[in-house]
């Protein structure tokens, strides 16, 4: 019984047709190319010559007009101002902040350094590369064994 109700299944199915491309070629009324490399290199349009293309989506851009450019302009070397008025502001803090580090390490008799590790909250962790007693001792009784090689 299964194997009937597939056979009727497979017989009512059909595949559609298959066009080759020089089917595709006849329908669209283009001469078919003799070059195989020609005849996979083709568009969508020529392959589907009954289906809409769809455009790209390139969008132009517009033309600003003179009121524009003069309103970019002006922002443009405005911000330009202000980024430089800045830049001086930032200096002038800092060279002041350098003053006051050097007054305050004077004062308490520290270097600047030290005062602008602890005022600028940066941790400076290092391991210290200094010889331990283990390995001094582990070094001379080494140099002692190897004396006579």
């Amino acid at each position: 019984m299964w194997e009937q109700f597939r056979c009727q299944i497979r017989d009512s199915c059909q595949q559609p047709p298959t066009f080759s491309l020089h089917v595709l070629y006849r329908m669209s009324s283009l001469p078919v190319p003799d070059n195989p490399v020609l005849q996979r290199d083709l568009s969508f349009a020529s392959r589907n010559p009954t289906k809409d293309v769809i455009p790209s989506r390139v969008r132009p851009r517009s033309k600003l007009t003179d009121a524009q450019k003069v309103s970019a302009n002006t922002k443009r070397e405005i911000n330009k101002e202000n980024a430089h008025a800045l830049q001086l502001e930032i200096d002038a803090f800092a060279e002041q902040h350098n003053v006051e580090i050097a007054q305050l390490a004077k004062k308490f008799n520290k270097t600047e350094v030290k005062m602008k590790q602890l005022l600028t909250n940066i941790t400076k962790y290092q391991n210290t590369c200094l010889p331990s007693l283990r390995n001094v001792l582990v070094h001379a009784k080494g140099v002692e064994v190897n004396e006579g090689m």
